[in-house]
């Protein structure tokens, strides 16, 4: 029933806005920074190290609810399967927009693209996950005309990167 309620929660989340009205700018630099603060507990009580970059004063129009899920979710998944360290980026590349997380893994090597599909658990996921969260992640970049794309690096960090 647990499960079932959670899954029900999270697939009503993932239905995005889509509205003719013009969109607010909004600052993804404080918003990511609110977002990271309200995590710091969670991830100073299970002894995560984390550092952040972020850039000032990076905006871009887009539905603040979308947005603000877009980062609960993608922070979230960061703190979730962080083992020791974790990291968060974001900064501009000429037109680009660049966010990423990176923290730490036991997964193997390689892509993990993956993680972006629906009801898609790794292994080191616990049992009650139903593995929408980062579906959501990726719906919502490309409704925001973005990429989005995933690895486990050879040196052991799961880095999940947004371009926008």
């Amino acid at each position: 029933v647990k499960q079932m309620g959670a899954l029900v929660k999270d697939l009503g989340r993932m239905s995005l806005k889509n509205t003719d009205q013009p969109l607010p700018e909004i600052s993804l630099s404080d918003l990511l920074q609110e977002e990271i603060t309200r995590k710091a507990e969670r991830l100073a009580a299970r002894e995560i190290s984390f550092e952040t970059e972020i850039a000032s004063d990076i905006r871009l129009q887009a539905d603040l609810q979308t947005l603000a899920q877009l980062l609960d979710e993608l922070t979230d998944n960061t703190v979730k399967y962080a083992k020791s360290r974790a990291r968060f980026s974001l900064r501009k590349e000429g037109e680009r927009i660049l966010l990423q997380t990176e923290n730490d893994t036991e997964l193997p090597p390689g892509p993990a693209d993956q993680v972006f599909d629906r009801f898609t658990t790794l292994s080191n996921a616990s049992p009650d996950e139903v593995g929408l969260g980062l579906s959501y992640v990726k719906e919502a970049v490309q409704a925001l005309h973005g990429r989005v794309s995933a690895e486990v690096t050879s040196d052991g960090l799961f880095r999940l990167q947004i371009a926008l």
